[in-house]
């Protein structure tokens, strides 16, 4: 019986392994960690990028449909004048050709009933 040993050679070799091993996980997990913080860090500048151009997108399609509506309301406008100017015109020519019919019926009935005419129209006017 010569020499007793507590641990064997050969666990000693296997506490070295284990010791590594745990090292090298820990090594992983901070790693990891870390660069799930520099991703979150980079996505958070992406993020905030992002927003900024959706931003001005919003604020250039604002200004282009304000542009629009001006242009629309212009428009509107123009029609209207537009239509009161014809509804004007279309009353006008409704009372020239309402006082030529009268005219005209008053003529006819002064040829029917015989008169002469130039002395009835001006008996008229």
């Amino acid at each position: 019986m010569g020499e007793l040993q507590l641990i064997p050679e050969s666990a000693w070799i296997q506490a070295v392994f284990v010791v590594l091993f745990i090292l090298l996980v820990v090594y992983m997990m901070e790693r990891s960690g870390r660069q799930q913080s520099e991703w979150q860090s980079f996505m958070s500048g992406e993020n905030e990028k992002w927003q900024e151009f959706i931003g001005d997108q919003t604020a250039s399609t604002t200004v282009a449909l304000e542009r629009v509506k001006d242009c629309l309301t212009q428009i509107n406008d123009s029609i209207i004048l537009h239509d009161s100017k014809v509804e004007l015109k279309i009353s006008e020519a409704m009372r020239r050709t309402a006082r030529e019919t009268e005219r005209i019926l008053a003529k006819t009935i002064i040829i029917k009933a015989g008169k002469s005419e130039p002395e009835e129209l001006e008996k008229e006017k």
